[in-house]
């Protein structure tokens, strides 16, 4: 049986923290009784809680404790440093991490980096591990940096995220050729990189959903609802959720007055959060069960403006046979997609176009619901976990047998 390591710089439990761990979790999960895993991963305090995560898997652990510095201290290191803003919060732990994996790493067929800020601890390694290494870079952090630069509009953070994509470019350049592969969760993603660095050996695997845990549940649906969902002190949810209260749905409730709508998801700013008023306008923070909300929503809004990668907010609803609206962002790196067959995808955010459209299906429930019935078919034919990580085999498979 083949023996991988995955190293990862955040600890991997509970996968609905973010999407770096829904991956590492189903990897698990679908994964164990095909080869023996062990994982090397930093850990902070707060992860102490989950660590009985563990017992749900059949993987050996090796953690470290790490502490990540405060927003405050990572900026002002990543001001004197040449590494990006994000990996830049990792670089104190390359060393150690590298030492470990020389030391156990001989013993394993492969050796996946879940994460591109570990991307540096490849150059870090004997060469024999190097060869071993894969890196999943998940999205290309140049093209969610530069797409976040076009829109922002504050001149301080234009110039911060203008001086990171020059870090982001240059580390890209410098690091994502080192390992065996370099693999992301779409296409967009891997050929924008490709485009950059001819010499990148990219491939993509797209994320998967659970679509058992993730099913209907049309008896509780609302009349008129609607909803948006995500981490929302991640940059392109937090634009996307204020565009969506501030913007289109008071444009919305001039055509439809009965209206309600949700924003789902940890961490919502105080702005956003003073547009709750516990009636038509929803905003929740932090949920132990998103399902919930998602069973009352009629309609799925997802207007974001910039962003990379595949949306895991937008499998979730369609597995739940929720009709999707999308922004091209919101649902770029899903193949399979037909407008009006089993999602609705606009062609920008034309905010005249968004309450059209939005006020024009909403009251037509038997369309909103066979789209709704073909998204899910989508998802459980091309998307659910059991299927996705078949690709994750063979991705090991091939390295291991090189």
């Amino acid at each position: 049986m083949l023996k991988i390591l995955i190293v990862t710089p955040i600890y991997p439990f509970p996968e609905y923290r973010d999407g770096t761990r829904k991956i590492l979790t189903n990897i698990l999960k679908h994964l164990s009784s095909k080869f023996q895993f062990e994982i090397l991963t930093l850990y902070q305090s707060e992860d102490e809680k989950f660590f009985s995560f563990e017992n749900q898997y059949s993987a050996v652990y090796h953690k470290i404790f790490y502490r990540v510095p405060t927003k405050a201290k990572a900026l002002l290191k990543w001001s004197i440093s040449r590494y990006p803003f994000n990996p830049n919060k990792f670089a104190s732990a390359y060393q150690t991490i590298a030492n470990r994996v020389n030391q156990i790493g001989q013993r394993f067929n492969v050796i996946h980096f879940a994460t591109p800020f570990l991307a540096p601890v490849i150059e870090l390694l004997q060469p024999t591990l190097q060869k071993k290494a894969i890196l999943f870079c998940h999205d290309a952090m140049s093209l969610l940096t530069h797409r976040r630069w076009q829109w922002e509009r504050s001149r301080l953070t234009k110039l911060s995220l203008f001086l990171d994509y020059q870090k982001i470019k240059a580390f890209e350049k410098k690091f994502y050729r080192l390992p065996r592969k370099t693999i992301f969760v779409s296409e967009v993603d891997a050929q924008f990189i490709w485009s950059l660095h001819r010499d990148i050996q990219v491939s993509w695997i797209p994320n998967g959903v659970d679509v058992g845990y993730f099913h209907p549940q049309e008896e509780n649906v609302g009349e008129n609802s609607i909803i948006f969902t995500g981490n929302l002190d991640y940059a392109p949810n937090a634009d996307a959720a204020l565009f969506l209260t501030e913007v289109l749905y008071p444009r919305l409730k001039e055509k439809i007055a009965d209206m309600t709508l949700y924003v789902v998801g940890n961490h919502p700013s105080k702005k956003l959060l003073s547009y709750h008023n516990g009636r038509d306008i929803i905003i929740t923070g932090f949920v132990d069960d998103v399902r919930v909300y998602l069973a009352k929503a009629t309609l799925f809004v997802s207007p974001l403006r910039y962003g990379s990668g595949l949306k895991n907010k937008i499998l979730e609803a369609m597995a739940m046979e929720k009709a999707v609206i999308g922004s091209p962002v919101s649902v770029e790196g899903i193949s399979g997609l037909k407008h009006r067959q089993n999602i609705l995808i606009m062609d920008g955010l034309n905010i005249e176009q968004w309450v059209h459209t939005i006020s024009e299906v909403l009251p037509d429930k038997n369309t909103l619901k066979k789209i709704g019935k073909a998204a899910r078919q989508l998802m459980v034919e091309q998307y659910a976990w059991d299927k996705i990580c078949q690709s994750y085999q063979r991705v090991y498979e091939d390295c291991a047998s090189q």
